[in-house]
């Protein structure tokens, strides 16, 4: 969830420097923009892969535990 906050955070502020970058022919600004969403996006994905790392090693773990009838 925090992450997620962070990723947006950091969408939200880089979409704001790159469209006031290009307003006022800062290409610094603009690019340091873009740059902030990049890391936003790159935030984004990774937050989903560890979510399904985590559903996944849950799946492994419950299929490994033995059934209420003692079987494997």
């Amino acid at each position: 969830m925090i992450d997620e906050l962070k990723n947006a955070k950091d969408n939200a502020m880089g979409k704001g420097k790159e469209t006031i970058g290009q307003k006022m022919n800062n290409d610094n600004l603009e690019l340091k923009g873009k740059l902030q969403t990049m890391k936003s996006q790159a935030g984004d994905k990774m937050t989903n892969m560890k979510d399904e790392m985590a559903e996944k090693a849950n799946y492994v773990i419950d299929w490994m535990k033995p059934d209420k009838k003692g079987n494997k």
